[in-house]
């Protein structure tokens, strides 16, 4: 069973916006994507933009991959929410489980080394 950590880029004061009209979450669409492939995988959210650490007792090495959706926060704004998330993509790339990010998540790496995205091209080039 494929086992996905989606961290959620968008706060959650933002997010009951986005639900009062009638808009799904991040993790929602990424995880039915990552469902329909793959009906079996466990999909776990956390909430990085408002600092929610990985459940109690959970590595990254415990997730087959961590996903970063889009956000509305923008990657170069001086802001808690965003730094939070940069240090959360952070350590996943020092962890060394699989990465992948969309929209948002896409403009996050250039902010890691090169180590960083040498290890990222390898896992698009196989």
């Amino acid at each position: 069973m494929l086992n996905i950590l989606i961290a959620e880029g968008t706060p959650a004061v933002w997010q009951a916006e986005r639900a009062g009209f009638g808009l799904p979450s991040n993790f929602s669409l990424l995880a039915a994507a990552v469902r329909l492939h793959q009906p079996d995988s466990r999909c776990t959210p956390v909430n990085i933009a408002d600092g929610e650490p990985l459940p109690f007792g959970v590595t990254f090495s415990d997730f087959d991959g961590v996903m970063f959706p889009g956000s509305p926060l923008h990657i170069y704004d001086p802001d808690s929410c965003v730094a939070r998330q940069i240090d959360f993509a952070r350590a996943a790339f020092t962890a060394g489980v699989p990465v992948w990010g969309s929209c948002w998540g896409l403009l996050d790496l250039p902010r890691f080394s090169g180590e960083a995205l040498a290890h990222l091209a390898a896992c698009f080039s196989n």
